[in-house]
């Protein structure tokens, strides 16, 4: 699964922060999967926008309410999470 994080809470985590997040997440139990998520600026700088590379199924249980939960300071969620699906490239 992969998604785009725009961070516009004005508050900008880096890579490494982000990355160290999914790090944290990954050891709760059935997260697992989070320690391999890949983490890439995309856009221009001023757009504070990561993709997110993540190889995870069980997708609203196990990953998006944590996620929301772990970036609740830098993200607006209106509405809840959802998932485009992504074609592959």
């Amino acid at each position: 699964m992969a998604f785009t994080l725009v961070q516009n809470a004005g508050r900008y985590l880096s890579e490494d922060e982000v990355h160290a997040a999914f790090g944290e997440l990954s050891k709760q139990p059935g997260l697992g999967d989070l320690a391999n998520a890949e983490v890439a600026t995309t856009g221009k700088p001023d757009d504070h926008r990561l993709e997110v590379t993540i190889p995870n199924q069980n997708v609203r249980k196990i990953l998006l309410e944590p996620l929301a939960e772990q970036f609740k300071e830098v993200l607006e969620i209106k509405p809840r999470i959802t998932i485009k699906e992504r074609r592959p490239r």
